[in-house]
């Protein structure tokens, strides 16, 4: 359950967090990436009819780190791409104009493209190995250009899933205005569709105004989503994106709310307790509140990493507090869970080893 926000996790918990995160597949097989830019790809899909595969990521981005070591190398995925794709890097920091061409918000993007540089679909960010393979097979088999989808509309304008769909591709391409003018039509023209599907419509203009930065309008959809009755995982997202906002706005009452909020909506989920003791962290005026939440936390079961993340954050609020006894506890705790190094430096930390 909520293996895919993996993203939200990561935005809000930093790439630090990337390295508890284990996987079981093994890895190997390399991507044949071409050699030469974006117009070399479309020139060598032109003549094999393949798609193009472009990967638009930077050496410093730590979700890019993720995506290509620990995703790219799963042997299924890496040959599923070599026989599907022209695949193809660019780099973030330089290409400029692709960029600005394919609305980039982020790193990394994946783009999958046509011959003719329409663009088909898009994954933003990073995931698990399953999740991102089954993302690609999905695009590769039910992927339409925004032309397609416009046309299919402007045939058959009473139908409002198709120009939902629009909605949905302008929201993966990034473009803002053309997702809100979809999405004002849906409420005014389709009323019944749109309260059926309010959650994952509001879910994606939040999405597009967020990865535009936008973050005040951005938070205001995202807080339509979680009181939608939308599937769990946009619930849970759509959560993690307002701490995000939130934090990013400077209103540690709202974040702190909303973790509220989460907890209190998933309360046998690790993943809000975790993040509201990394942000008290940041805000120590809510160390105690915070503290609270994490002893709630302490008494669920998931994942070891998991559980051994909690209380290394337990440990650290309450060496904040003072409470060293309880913070070597804690720590203990942590290390039986999963003794990495991070929590055994901690431990030293705490007994004066160092």
């Amino acid at each position: 359950m909520f293996r895919n926000i993996l993203g939200a996790v990561l935005i809000v918990l930093g790439s630090s967090y990337l390295g508890n995160i284990g996987f079981s597949q093994e890895r190997s097989e390399a991507i044949d990436w071409v050699q030469g830019d974006l117009n070399e790809a479309f020139r060598q899909s032109a003549a094999n009819g393949r798609l193009v595969y472009a990967l638009v990521s930077t050496e410093w981005c730590g979700s890019c780190k993720h995506l290509e070591q620990e995703v790219l190398t799963v042997p299924k995925i890496a040959a599923y791409i070599n026989k599907t794709f022209v695949p193809v890097k660019i780099n973030g920091d330089t290409a400029t104009e692709i960029i600005a061409r394919y609305h980039v918000p982020g790193f990394p993007t994946t783009i999958l493209l046509n011959s003719q540089e329409d663009e088909l679909g898009r994954i933003l960010g990073s995931n698990y190995p399953d999740e991102y393979f089954i993302d690609l097979q999905k695009i590769v088999t039910e992927g339409k250009t925004l032309l397609e989808l416009k046309a299919a509309y402007a045939s058959d304008p009473t139908n409002p899933a198709r120009l939902a769909a629009l909605l949905y591709k302008y929201s993966d391409m990034g473009r803002v205005l053309d997702c809100q003018m979809a999405y004002n039509e849906l409420r005014s023209k389709f009323s019944d569709y749109f309260v059926s599907n309010r959650g994952q419509l509001s879910y994606s203009l939040a999405k597009t105004y967020f990865y535009n930065y936008r973050y005040e309008d951005a938070a205001n959809y995202f807080h339509d989503v979680t009181i939608s009755g939308a599937e769990d995982e946009l619930v849970m997202d759509s959560f993690f994106k307002l701490v995000f906002c939130y934090r990013s706005l400077n209103r540690p009452f709202d974040l702190f709310r909303t973790l509220d909020e989460a907890i209190a909506a998933f309360p046998n989920v690790l993943t809000p307790y975790i993040s509201i003791l990394f942000h008290a962290l940041e805000n120590k005026d809510y160390i105690d509140h915070a503290l609270e939440q994490g002893k709630i936390g302490l008494s669920l079961s998931g994942e070891a990493a998991d559980r051994a993340e909690l209380r290394y954050l337990m440990a650290r609020a309450f060496e904040v507090n003072g409470g060293i006894e309880q913070a070597i506890q804690m720590i203990d705790e942590a290390i039986a869970l999963n003794p990495i190094p991070e929590y055994i430096e901690y431990r030293k930390h705490l007994t004066g080893q160092n």
